[in-house]
């Protein structure tokens, strides 16, 4: 395991830079998928809880954020079939 926070940072930043040059070439913003799901569990991992305590939140902030995402979708392709 990664043992301290920049080493996670780091970890973390290398694959993101990837990622947004991959969207930007793409058009797709689905590829950061993957951080949507790793996401909760790296910054939970940070707080002094309980395994139990940290999947729960973990969970909530992943479903929170997925939500986010779906309604931003929407909302883009609303805009995109709006006639002008």
């Amino acid at each position: 395991m990664i043992d301290t926070l920049f080493k996670q940072i780091l970890f973390l930043l290398i694959p993101f830079a990837y990622l947004s040059w991959f969207a930007w070439w793409s058009k797709s913003w689905i590829v950061f998928l993957p951080i949507l799901v790793n996401l909760p569990s790296v910054i939970t991992e940070q707080f002094p809880l309980t395994e139990e305590w940290k999947a729960i939140i973990s969970s909530i902030f992943l479903f929170i954020m997925m939500l986010a995402f779906l309604i931003w979708q929407i909302w883009l392709l609303k805009k995109e079939n709006k006639p002008t």
